[in-house]
């Protein structure tokens, strides 16, 4: 049995149904409505996950939970900290104790940004609270034996709520027909959460152990993602507006944070989507659930 931490979050309303396919995963919740789906536990009260742990006696421990916000995180340290470092060092020392698997999600955040691109054994350089949480996060996951640490940079997909999607974001204000400008500096690798969740999958039954990096190959700047998303969705991009002012964000952020794929590549597992056809994918979807 699989246990899933952060399955109301956006990646695992996009993983956990895929992997639900393939494996006997339980989902576990907290912060959005679990809905009597997904079990509910504060994974940041050591009692309470240790007890929940016990209880469910996982093979394996998907790790996907976190405030993956940089600039809520830069803001709220203390909170970063907590969920990010603390909840996993008590998942990962359970899972070292009863020699269980733990697979944890982790961030191109926590590199600089400033010689990329990134191998998994390169030294890690965090320039944000975020970043620096989830290395620590990266650091407790590495005293369990029977690892796998993911790091993935951008999340995009889509999930029927769609919160803190990125591309619904981008929809509802192109839809709204309202001048915004777009940042035309730091470049990105959009990467589609139907992909990493069938790598998710790929790398547990080969059972991979160690660091590996997953990502899209599409480099783009947040102005080309507003542009290519109109283009796909039919709508006027007359109103985008690229800008190389600096991001005006709480958070610092890498320039280019981009992770070289070349041991997944290696493995000839589940192909990454371009970020083209990744959107053509989520139009799909949309279709689907409205009608």
């Amino acid at each position: 049995m699989i246990l899933y931490t952060g399955a109301s979050g956006f990646l695992g309303k996009i993983a956990f149904p895929i992997l639900q396919k393939k494996f006997n995963v339980v989902g576990l919740c907290h912060t959005n409505s679990c809905n009597n789906i997904f079990t509910p536990v504060d994974i940041t009260n050591q009692s309470e996950i240790l007890n929940l742990l016990d209880k469910l006696n996982p093979e394996t421990v998907i790790h996907s939970a976190a405030c993956r916000e940089p600039d809520l995180c830069e803001k709220n340290p203390n909170f970063a900290f907590k969920l990010n470092s603390d909840a996993t060092n008590f998942i990962a020392s359970w899972c070292a104790q009863n020699q269980k698997k733990l697979l944890y999600i982790s961030t191109d955040y926590v590199f600089d940004g400033k010689n990329p691109p990134y191998n998994e054994n390169d030294d890690l350089s965090p320039v944000n609270v975020y970043g620096k949480s989830k290395a620590i996060g990266e650091s407790h996951v590495k005293k369990c034996p029977n690892h796998i640490i993911i790091r993935i940079p951008l999340q995009f997909g889509f999930s029927v709520s769609g919160e803190n999607s990125i591309i619904s974001k981008i929809l509802s204000a192109l839809n709204q027909n309202i001048s915004c400008e777009v940042n035309n500096v730091q470049v990105r690798f959009p990467t589609l959460c139907d992909d990493v969740a069938y790598a998710i999958s790929d790398l547990l039954k080969i059972d991979f152990n160690g660091t590996i990096h997953l990502s899209g190959h599409s480099p783009v700047t947040r102005y080309d993602i507003w542009k290519e998303t109109a283009d796909v969705f039919g709508l006027d991009d007359s109103k985008i507006i690229p800008t190389e002012k600096p991001v005006e964000q709480f958070a610092p952020r890498p320039y280019n944070s981009q992770l070289s794929t070349k041991l997944y590549d290696s493995l000839n597992l589940h192909k990454f989507h371009s970020f083209r056809d990744g959107l053509i994918i989520i139009k799909n979807k949309m279709k689907n659930v409205i009608g």
